[in-house]
């Protein structure tokens, strides 16, 4: 029998975490909310509480609940907890723990304080990389099939320590110490024998004393095991002979591979590169802000009944990964192949605009980058033609439709009403051609065979693909060829890889230097070889608060209601108005457009031109536009950034800071349309650092485009 002392010493040299700081629990009164807190010595939450014995013991009788961090400030751990919660986690267990016996690794299986789930704990005789353990753990969760095997390993979040690295600001995850008080007289929060029908042990601290712990010795061999062999449960004798054979691909949708013929380091190559890093939810961690509902890792392939499933735009990347690996694989094509339609060709193709079409002439699917107007939609067109099969326009902006519509009749001579519908009013898939919004066949349940009849799909705007609905909305059709267009394949987090997986790769890139030469040549009206320019103007904008990027919320609001802001951007407007130029104004904030309209529209014909809009005001406004019936035309970038074409702009306005080099582009694309000098006025809010961050983005983006800037 143990003495107290004896008992809380056990317990300290077992469940061992940082030893400087722990977390309590606490409960809202109602007991609605609970959650776990670091415990401080003082009222200012400036200096942690150490776990002591006295607090140990409050735990055990009960008074407090109490977690520890497992992950030491060295990046080691003295322990590695699986979490097991989900129904049929006796099972789970089982299976885990069946495994881990196998590899001769020594278990203790907690009952948890709910009882309904449990955490299998693995002790270590010393301190060892948390980076390591958490691999080990990870191969066997996988081998015991508690994890998809084709997951990243990181993407599984009910390990303990949870991650490998302390990111610097925080102390890591938590884990609920065992054996607290008041869930003990209910049979849980305590230690249970798996083979005993999950029973608890009758004297739980002679257990604990039995605990194995695994050495440094037996944890690197565990680990070089599991970094040489590749974790994969398809060991029967049968996949083994199906894997000694020709690798099939299926090919419709989705490159489709038979679950039992995938051999084990196409699971670990798939694994790899099918599981995309959400950048952005990894900013909005740093930087503190809210990532609830947002996925550590994008999963772009997944398993259905026997079948693997790739996106068919990683297909090179596969064939040419199979080819150095020396894995023998053979195509089945699903894919349909129409009867060939000769399209009555109204198109007249500049030399750059042949040499992009051209590039596509024995590629099934791929990206094409063109800048704003460089005639993308001819391109498209033309592509249409060569290929000689059905085909169907994909896009989601209602006037970009209009225009797809309005080019067809004109390239092909084929009448409106017989060019196919697919939108929130109107559902014909009529052949040779059609035009579909992307949200109206996201909401579509029954597509009634839709994703068969075209030969031939292109996305237009596919920069937007990172989108979840138009990654589902894509892999739905079974086509011969899929295409992509975009003037901006670079995305702000990185996700254009998103892009190559579901499309294919950039097969040809329109010189924009080479459009340029082309409208230049075409005017007589403004001399050729032009320059951009750029002025700077020096806002006196400051905040009250910080301005890390999780107050920018706040700060945009204060940039939209800025009185001597707006009045610096509308002065300037107004000048430049007076002298005969026509100007655009873009925005990110709706507010922000009704806040300079209200400033210019006294003075000036003024058109605004927002998601704010009715669809009637909308159109109406789009009219003016297409008429360059305006002096002024104040927007958001979002919605004038793609697809709208406006003919006489020759001043951009920049009112709202941004820095992704990419939206930049759209941006400054509105009045590079047409040939000639352009001004762009951009301004500057050195006052705020990050607002003075995103200027000095921009001003790279300028340098690299050749504009001249004037401060």
């Amino acid at each position: 029998m143990l003495t107290r002392e004896q008992r809380i010493q056990l317990f300290s040299q077992v469940f061992r975490g940082r030893q400087e700081v722990f977390a309590r629990r606490w409960e809202k009164w109602d007991k609605s909310i609970a959650g776990y807190a670091p415990v401080y010595t003082d009222e200012h939450k400036e200096a942690y509480q150490p776990l002591t014995p006295d607090w140990i013991e409050k735990h055990l009788l009960g008074t407090s609940t109490l977690g520890i961090y497992p992950l030491l400030q060295d990046n080691t751990c003295h322990f590695v907890v699986a979490d097991f919660d989900s129904d049929g986690w006796q099972k789970a267990v089982q299976s885990f723990v069946g495994i881990c016996t196998r590899h001769n690794i020594s278990l203790a299986i907690e009952r948890s304080r709910s009882g309904n789930g449990a955490h299998a704990w693995c002790f270590f005789s010393d301190p060892y990389s948390a980076a390591r353990a958490r691999k080990i753990f990870l191969a066997v969760l996988r081998e015991a099939k508690i994890i998809d095997e084709y997951d990243k390993d990181e993407s599984y979040d009910r390990l303990f320590p949870s991650q490998d690295f302390l990111s610097g600001k925080g102390l890591g995850n938590l884990i609920a110490l065992p054996l607290q008080g008041i869930p003990r007289k209910d049979g849980n929060s305590v230690f249970v024998d798996v083979e005993n029908d999950f029973t608890a042990y009758d004297d739980q601290w002679e257990f604990l004393a039995s605990v194995t712990k695994l050495s440094t010795v037996e944890l690197n061999a565990l680990f070089a095991k599991f970094s040489n062999i590749p974790t994969t449960t398809i060991s029967t004798k049968k996949n083994t002979e199906k894997n000694k054979g020709v690798l099939v691909l299926t090919l419709r949708n989705t490159l489709d591979i038979h679950r039992s013929a995938v051999p084990p380091q196409l699971i670990s190559y798939v694994r790899e590169h099918l599981n995309i890093l959400n950048i952005d939810r990894l900013v909005k961690e740093r930087a503190g802000l809210p990532t609830y509902g947002l996925q550590k890792y994008i999963k772009t392939l997944s398993v259905e009944d026997d079948s693997l499933h790739i996106p068919r735009g990683f297909q090179k990347n596969l064939r040419d990964w199979l080819k150095e690996k020396n894995i023998p694989c053979g195509f089945v094509d699903e894919r349909p192949q129409f009867d060939q339609i000769e399209f009555s060709q109204h198109i007249t193709l500049r030399s750059y605009q042949e040499r992009a079409v051209d590039a596509f002439s024995n590629v099934e699917n791929g990206v094409l980058v063109a800048p704003a107007a460089s005639g993308k939609t001819l391109m498209a067109l033309a592509l249409i033609a060569q290929k000689r099969q059905p085909a169907i326009i994909l896009t989601h902006r209602r006037q970009i439709y209009e225009q797809w519509r309005d080019q067809i009749e004109s390239s092909f001579g084929i009448p409106k009403r017989k060019i196919g519908q697919i939108s929130s009013t109107k559902k014909q898939a009529l052949l040779p051609v059609a035009v579909a919004m992307v949200q109206t066949l996201s909401r579509m349940k029954d597509w009634k065979g839709l994703e068969e009849k075209f030969g031939t799909v292109i996305l237009d705007e596919c920069h937007h693909v990172p989108a979840r609905m138009f990654r589902d909305v894509l892999s739905k059709f079974n086509c011969r060829y899929l295409y992509g267009l975009t003037a901006t394949p670079e995305r702000k987090y990185n996700d254009g890889t998103l892009i190559s997986v579901y499309i294919g790769p950039v097969v040809h890139t329109v010189d924009k230097h080479e459009t340029e030469k082309v409208r230049e040549t075409e005017t007589t009206v403004i001399a050729p070889h032009a320059e951009h320019r750029v002025r700077s103007i020096v806002s006196d904008l400051q905040v009250p608060f910080g301005d890390s990027l999780r107050h920018f919320p706040l700060i945009a609001k204060v940039i939209s209601n800025d009185t001597n802001r707006n009045s610096l951007i509308t002065g300037d407007v107004a000048a430049t108005t007076r002298d005969g130029k026509k100007c655009l104004i873009l925005t990110e904030r709706k507010e922000h457009v009704e806040m300079l309209q209200a400033y210019l529209r006294k003075e000036f014909e003024v058109v605004m031109y927002s998601g704010d809009l009715s669809s009637r005001a909308r159109q109406f406004a789009l009219q003016k536009i297409k008429s360059g019936r305006f002096q002024i035309l104040i927007a958001t970038g979002q919605i004038l950034g793609e697809g709208v074409d406006i003919a006489g702009l020759e001043v951009l306005f920049l009112a709202f800071p941004v820095s992704f080099h990419g939206k930049l582009a759209q941006y400054v694309g509105r009045i590079r349309r047409e040939g000639g000098a352009k001004l762009i006025f951009d301004y500057r809010d050195p006052r705020v650092p990050l607002l003075e961050k995103m200027w000095k983005k921009r001003l790279s983006y300028y340098r690299k485009e050749g504009f001249e800037i004037q401060e």
